[in-house]
C-alpha cells in the first residue's frame, strides 16, 4: 500500500499540521482549485462535542458558511484530527458532508479527499497513523462506505519548488 506524499502547503499545512496531537478534535476544510491556488473555507475550528453526531467539529465547522466559489475547482480537502464518523446512520459526517456540499452549494460530484491526522488504529500498523480517502460530492451512502473503507495512509513532504514543479491540485 503506497503513502500518498502530500506537501506541504503554506496554508494547508499551517493550519492543520498540529491536528495529531492529543486533546481537542480539529476540523478545516480548503478548497484546491485547477492550477494549485488553495483558499481556506474559514479557520480551522475545534468546537463541537462528541455526541451527536451533528455536534461534530466537522459539521459544526458548516454552521455560517452561506455559498461557497465552487468554480474550477479541482477537490475540497478536509483536514479532521479523526476519520469521519460514520455509524450514526444518516447524520453522519461521512454522508453529511459529502451531500451538504452538494445540495446546501451547489457542487454535485466535486472530488472531496478527507484526511485524519492521529492514529486511530485502522492503519497497518502505528506508522501509518494518518489516513486519507477520495469521495464526491453527491455520492450515495454505499459508494461513501466503500471509498471510506479504502483508506489508505498519507505522509507530510516539503512543497515542491522549481519552474517544473506540480501545481498542489496535482496531487
Amino acid at each position: 500500500m503506497a503513502t500518498l506524499i502530500r506537501p506541504k502547503h503554506t496554508t494547508i499545512y499551517g493550519q492543520s499540521s498540529n491536528f495529531w496531537q492529543g486533546g481537542p478534535v480539529w476540523f478545516v476544510a480548503h478548497i484546491v482549485y485547477v492550477g494549485g491556488a488553495v483558499s481556506m473555507v474559514k479557520q480551522a475550528s475545534k468546537e463541537g462535542s462528541s455526541s451527536p453526531a451533528t455536534s461534530h467539529p466537522d459539521q459544526k465547522y458548516w454552521g455560517n458558511i452561506t455559498s461557497l466559489n465552487l468554480t474550477n475547482v479541482a477537490r475540497i480537502e478536509f483536514d479532521c484530527t479523526l476519520m469521519p464518523c460514520h455509524e450514526h446512520g444518516n447524520n453522519s459526517c461521512l454522508f453529511v458532508l459529502p451531500r451538504m456540499i452538494a445540495n446546501d452549494y451547489g457542487g454535485n460530484n466535486v472530488p472531496l479527499r478527507f484526511y485524519s491526522h492521529r492514529y486511530e488504529g485502522v492503519g497497518n500498523s502505528t506508522s501509518d497513523n494518518k489516513r486519507y480517502f477520495n469521495c464526491h460530492s453527491g455520492m450515495n451512502i454505499n459508494a461513501l462506505k466503500q471509498a471510506y473503507n479504502g483508506h489508505q495512509p498519507w505522509a507530510w513532504a516539503p512543497m515542491p519548488a522549481g519552474n517544473n514543479a506540480p501545481t498542489y491540485d496535482q496531487f
